[in-house]
């Protein structure tokens, strides 16, 4: 096969830009860990998803609006072509 595969840090990049594509409001995008499998790079990437939008500063607005983050872990699969091949829950991933 004379196709030219990819580094890590491609691999990474990928799946960081398909991330931001594919899920609203993302903020904090962290690299958990990256391995290398059989024709694929499996990239987990943990990030904070933030559900409110609104920037209204009052004492329950600011509850609610700490309430909505959250902390996701996500394994990106990426082809050693660089080509973003989907993404799943990390946890479910380890069983």
């Amino acid at each position: 096969m004379d196709s030219k595969n990819i580094s890590f840090k491609e691999a990474t990049e990928t799946a960081k830009k398909s991330l931001i594509e594919l899920v609203e409001n993302v903020q904090d995008i962290t690299l958990e860990g990256i391995e290398h499998n059989t024709g694929k790079y499996e990239v987990i990437l943990s990030y904070i998803v933030d559900s409110n939008s609104n920037s209204d500063s009052s004492g329950l607005s600011s509850i609610a609006k700490i309430m909505g983050r959250r902390r996701e872990k996500k394994l990106f699969s990426v082809s050693d072509e660089g080509i973003f091949l989907g993404f799943k829950d990390a946890q479910k991933s380890n069983s």
